[in-house]
């Protein structure tokens, strides 16, 4: 098969196990803290990773890359637990729609970092983008009805955060990715997340094994299903198709990510489509249409 064959059946790989993330989360996020789960996910990831990588010989970095290689894994960081506490506060469904202006956060980011040229149809796709996020943030009205469709303005505002940070670690990786493996920067951006989220533990003085002891069932394997699918094999996948193709073609696993979202967070959690969220989708889906849109 031929390279981009191979980043193809990645991103349809990486785009269900992304779909399936927000779900194990809500399920964790009954018995866990956004920051127990952001730990308990990237450190265990970190420690079946660091021997994976040691046998392999694939842990190396040039000391010029040091800080660069930081810099982009404290983005990395930041998508996962801006996500994970934004997740607390709105649907799995809304949750989802977000990442679909991956694209457009990429054309902006690079604009303002890279000067990358922005096009008409760019513009258009930053505006209907725009319009389509808008209405699932100010809009205003009962709480358990928020709730059950479109989340709250917080909760929502702190996944676009999380976006934000995942599109600049698309863009930054795929620099990094000419002379790194995937799972080289795998490794130093699980370090780097639990770390981050461990410091904040401590001085919350967490007993984590208490809670691991004595939490439910369902709980503890939804934690296991993060650490082996959603932190170590979709973000392999996802790092290995940005190595062989164009960020913007692997943000494309967004789709299938709100599909797979869909089909299980409605009947399981009795998540709703709503009007306002077809429009918003609708708007977001135009807006990463044009993105993708040839002259």
């Amino acid at each position: 098969m031929s390279t981009r064959t191979h980043a193809f059946i990645a991103i349809i790989i990486a785009g269900i196990l992304g779909g399936m993330a927000p779900i194990y989360m809500k399920v964790a996020l009954k018995e866990f803290t956004p920051f127990q789960i952001a730990f308990t996910r990237f450190f265990f990831a970190f420690l079946i990773l660091l021997p994976i990588a040691f046998i392999k010989k694939q842990l190396h970095f040039y000391k010029k890359d040091f800080f660069l290689i930081l810099f982009t894994s404290l983005f990395f960081a930041g998508n996962i637990v801006f996500f994970v506490t934004g997740l607390s506060h709105t649907t799995s469904i809304a949750s989802q729609l977000f990442y679909l202006l991956t694209p457009t956060f990429v054309i902006i980011l690079s604009f303002f970092f890279f000067k990358h040229k922005i096009e008409m149809k760019h513009i258009l796709s930053i505006v209907t983008g725009f319009l389509g996020g808008l209405i699932l943030i100010t809009r205003r009205g009962d709480k358990v009805d928020l709730t059950a469709s479109l989340g709250t303005a917080e909760g929502n505002m702190l996944i676009i955060t999380a976006v934000v940070c995942w599109s600049m670690y698309i863009i930054l990786s795929k620099k990094l990715s000419e002379k790194y493996t995937p799972l080289n920067l795998l490794v130093m951006s699980s370090f780097v997340t639990s770390l981050i989220s461990g410091i904040f533990l401590l001085f919350k003085q967490t007993n984590l094994i208490y809670l691991y002891t004595h939490a439910s069932w369902p709980s503890i394997a939804s934690l296991i299903l993060l650490i082996t699918l959603n932190s170590i094999v979709f973000f392999f996948l996802y790092q290995w198709a940005i190595k062989l193709v164009k960020p913007f073609s692997v943000s494309l696993s967004s789709y299938l990510s709100l599909l797979a979202t869909a089909v299980i967070a409605i009947p399981l959690f009795g998540e709703k489509i709503t009007v306002q969220l077809v429009i918003s989708g609708l708007l977001i889906g135009v807006s990463s249409y044009l993105t993708f849109k040839k002259k």
